[in-house]
């Protein structure tokens, strides 16, 4: 796309802020409760689930840890054909959450860990939503079932190492033991002042989605269309709807949640997308991955669910 025609696309979107900007005044009081909604689940269940690993991402990413070599990347190398430097990307995505794990790769990818195709591919299975934010907010704060959030969890890991497998490059990797621009070692204050400003990005963008969520709920009287379209937009707003239709159809929201979890949002997306445009890698395959990786979970969940019933 060239500079004119990114011009041109930008003043066809003019109206939408503007448009937006009249629903907020029409609608200040459905909009100030959404904020304050958003603002007590990112008070109860997002920073705490996420401040504490952002701090601890900053400094593993700082100090160089060779989680390759500690872990023995090289059924890494040969079941992902990515250079076994991504083991660091993928624990973060899995035990850490969003979007720990795409800012892990984009760090790696700006650092010379991996080849561009290597970093596309891995970004697409390693940024997913975190255990604390799955059994603990989902499972056990929105669903009142821990085993709810631990097979959910479970299926998204499934899912995301099947879809990483299935969908690798089609050379293996190139071998790179030492990367061209190692990073400085981060101080402690310097940790925890990045994490904090990362975890406040992530809130900001939950807010604020939760806002359109609130909007789309007045447009759509379906409490089923407005809780697909928020797993479309937020994660965090679709589990919740999703767990006050369970009792109704237990079965079906279940697996739409799995489906969510694993797709994690174009809240989340937009988040990675920062990380993306800094190190210059495009979202397109990202996206697509995430999108086969909530199919594969959704049929996943179905099956499990028919299989324990």
């Amino acid at each position: 796309m060239t500079d004119q025609q990114r011009i041109s696309a930008r003043q066809k979107l003019a109206p939408l802020p503007l448009l937006g900007l009249l629903l907020f005044f029409l609608y200040a009081e459905q909009v100030a409760q959404a904020v304050g909604a958003g603002l007590s689940l990112c008070a109860r269940v997002i920073v705490p689930s996420l401040f504490p690993f952002m701090v601890l991402s900053e400094g593993l990413q700082g100090y160089e840890i060779p989680f390759g070599r500690i872990v023995s990347g090289k059924w890494f190398e040969k079941i992902f054909r990515v250079n076994r430097q991504g083991v660091l990307p993928l624990l973060l995505g899995l035990l850490c959450g969003f979007p720990l794990g795409a800012k892990a790769v984009c760090d790696g990818y700006k650092r010379g860990a991996y080849t561009k195709a290597e970093a596309e591919h891995l970004a697409g299975f390693v940024n997913n939503t975190g255990p604390a934010f799955v059994v603990a907010g989902i499972g056990a704060g929105m669903r009142r079932s821990v085993s709810d959030g631990l097979l959910l969890y479970g299926i998204q890991v499934v899912c995301a190492l099947l879809v990483g497998a299935l969908f690798r490059p089609g050379r293996p990797c190139a071998r790179r033991e030492r990367v061209g621009a190692p990073a400085p070692a981060l101080p402690f204050v310097r940790c925890v002042w990045e994490g904090a400003l990362h975890t406040l990005y992530v809130c900001a963008f939950v807010v604020f989605f939760g806002v359109l969520c609130s909007l789309a709920a007045l447009a759509c009287r379906n409490e089923w269309v407005t809780a697909m379209l928020a797993g479309f937009l937020e994660i965090g707003n679709a589990a919740a709807r999703l767990s006050l239709l369970a009792e109704a159809h237990p079965h079906l929201s279940f697996v739409l949640t799995a489906g969510a979890v694993s797709f994690a949002g174009l809240s989340v997306h937009l988040q990675s997308a920062l990380f993306f445009a800094e190190a210059g890698l495009p979202l397109r395959r990202y996206l697509f991955m995430k999108c086969v990786c909530a199919c594969f979970a959704m049929g996943l969940a179905w099956g499990l669910w028919r299989f324990c019933a």
